[in-house]
């Protein structure tokens, strides 16, 4: 009587030869979808061709893969695939992970094994997804959690339409498939935001070419109409309107513009110029932001260190951009007659060059000053003669100068004025 006991416990355990076979077939897989993700395959044909391979090693009827969302307060099915029907619980089905059983198993780290789902339904009568996951005809389940960086991202499940499926020994094989199944899902994620992305940025690109062309035709109607006899005419309070229709064309035009340009500097990688004559760009410099300050009579004055490098490289365009865009913020928050003064000059020898725009402005509050070059940051200093303020500008700033391997700089004091700055290495490499 006890030779056929010993020797069905005997069968019962797995060999040595099967468990290191089964890990040299779990290693196999993992290799060829490796492959697989190398070579940009889909995501689903990847958990597929899993679905079909792990079959070789494990039992199941279905597997399932379910990701945390909404602030990780619900789990939704992400992937399900199975040998048997799906009714009750299909892809896209969603449950609130908090006081769930599943909750335990996600932020435990540990596998579990259900191998009688009718008498766990029993134990846990509110287990919505054990009662589902009953009516498809399931009987036993083992569930891990699926981690990345040391943080729970969902959990994968394997079901069996029999009792009595899964094994403890089993567990080191779920626990492997698992973290090779993360790198999967994270692989997946990180395609699906890529295709998210580029559809954001064509609709972008086509919103702004959209809008360009009406933001045009108002500007060019509101010209008109201001040159007109009868404009004159009017009462102050009809002329007002036009005006306030004129301001907000003109913001809307500049928020387009800066838009644009962030987009640009985000998006493409700038053309480094090479062997940039400094003393002609600074004159340019001047030229454009005489022309900048003229409408509100502000005077540019300049201050420019001998001995400033012959030739210089980086991106001739976009500093200038940058520079064009400091003078005009200067002249934005000053009052009129008053001075800005540009500043160039050299550091370490002539290693770096220094620009600074320096204004008699309003000033900006010390604990303000954090709000700066973040995108759409605000202070609650407004513009001198209410001029449009995308709170983009400086944004574009940091970026062109960061991506020169530069930094910026600024100072302010509350009714003295302020300086914005920043320096760039006179050669550079551009990093966008």
């Amino acid at each position: 009587m006890n030779k056929p006991e010993k020797q069905q416990k005997i069968h019962s355990e797995p060999s040595i030869l099967n468990t290191v076979s089964d890990k040299i077939k779990i290693h196999d897989i993992f290799q060829s979808i490796h492959k697989k993700m190398i070579h940009g395959f889909d995501y689903q044909d990847i958990l597929n061709f899993l679905f079909m391979s792990l079959s070789e090693v494990v039992p199941y009827d279905r597997i399932g893969i379910a990701l945390l969302e909404e602030n990780d307060s619900k789990l939704r099915l992400n992937w399900v695939k199975a040998k048997i029907p799906i009714n009750y619980l299909p892809q896209k089905y969603s449950e609130t992970i908090k006081g769930s059983s599943l909750e335990e198993v996600l932020f435990s780290q540990k596998p579990r094994i259900i191998n009688d789902l009718e008498n766990f339904l029993k134990i846990h009568p509110h287990s919505k997804f054990t009662s589902l996951a009953l009516q498809d005809g399931i009987k036993s389940n083992l569930t891990c959690p699926l981690y990345l960086n040391g943080k729970p991202i969902g959990i994968i499940f394997f079901s069996s339409a029999q009792i009595g499926t899964y094994k403890d020994y089993q567990v080191e094989f779920f626990e492997e498939i698992a973290d090779g199944i993360s790198l999967i899902v994270q692989q997946g994620i990180l395609f699906q935001s890529l295709q998210e992305l580029d559809a954001k940025e064509k609709l972008f690109r086509n919103t702004i070419h959209e809008l360009n062309n009406p933001l045009g035709v108002i500007r060019g109607v509101l010209s008109v109409i201001g040159k007109k006899d009868w404009f004159n005419q009017l009462s102050e309070e009809s002329r007002s309107v036009f005006q306030v229709l004129n301001r907000k064309n003109e913001a809307m035009v500049n928020l387009v513009r800066d838009l644009t340009m962030l987009n640009q500097v985000r998006g493409t990688k700038p053309t480094l110029s090479n062997n940039i004559n400094l003393k002609a760009f600074i004159k340019e410099l001047l030229l454009n932001s005489e022309m900048l300050a003229k409408p509100k009579e502000i005077t540019v004055v300049s201050k420019i260190q001998d001995n400033l490098p012959t030739y210089c490289n980086f991106d001739s365009i976009r500093i200038m951009q940058v520079l064009e865009n400091l003078v005009a913020n200067a002249v934005k928050y000053s009052r009129a007659n008053t001075t800005i003064t540009v500043e160039v000059s050299s550091l370490e020898d002539g290693k770096k060059i220094f620009f600074n725009v320096l204004d008699q402005g309003q000033g900006i509050p010390k604990e303000e000053l954090k709000n700066l070059y973040r995108e759409y940051g605000t202070t609650s200093v407004r513009p001198t003669a209410g001029e449009p303020s995308s709170g983009l500008g400086l944004a574009i700033v940091k970026q062109v100068v960061e991506a020169h391997q530069g930094e910026v700089h600024v100072e302010s004091v509350v009714g003295v004025g302020s300086e914005f700055g920043f320096w760039i290495p006179c050669n550079t490499s551009v990093r966008f």
